[in-house]
């Protein structure tokens, strides 16, 4: 008679260590300086500093300055040339004040004389 003897040992060991470690810091820091003059200069300036740390070791820096310069001169003239008959308006006076003249002609005849020099 035979004997027979199977001894089997299997042994697994599976030792996995996985370690992800993501470290993502967004700054992002908008200064807006508008100064607005009327019929000057227009200064717009816009300063963005984004920072990003990406596994403690990646250092992005991004400056980006955006100067904008508008110089708008606006000018608007407005001539308006109105021609009107001044004399008529010195006869209307004179007609008006007519009735007058026989108070003191004199003061009558200057003023008439001023409001003669004053439209013409």
């Amino acid at each position: 008679m035979s004997t027979s003897k199977s001894t089997v040992n299997i042994n697994i060991n599976i030792n996995s260590n996985i370690n992800i470690n993501i470290n993502i810091n967004i700054n992002i820091t908008i200064n807006s300086n508008i100064n607005i003059n009327i019929n000057s200069n227009i200064n717009i300036n816009i300063n963005i500093n984004i920072n990003i740390n990406i596994n403690s070791n990646i250092n992005i820096n991004i400056n980006s300055n955006i100067n904008i310069n508008i110089n708008s001169n606006i000018n608007i003239n407005i001539k308006s040339n109105i021609n009107e008959s001044r004399a008529a308006y010195f006869i209307s006076f004179s007609l008006f004040f007519f009735p007058f003249y026989k108070l003191c002609l004199h003061t009558y005849i200057i003023f008439l004389l001023s409001i003669f020099v004053g439209y013409f």
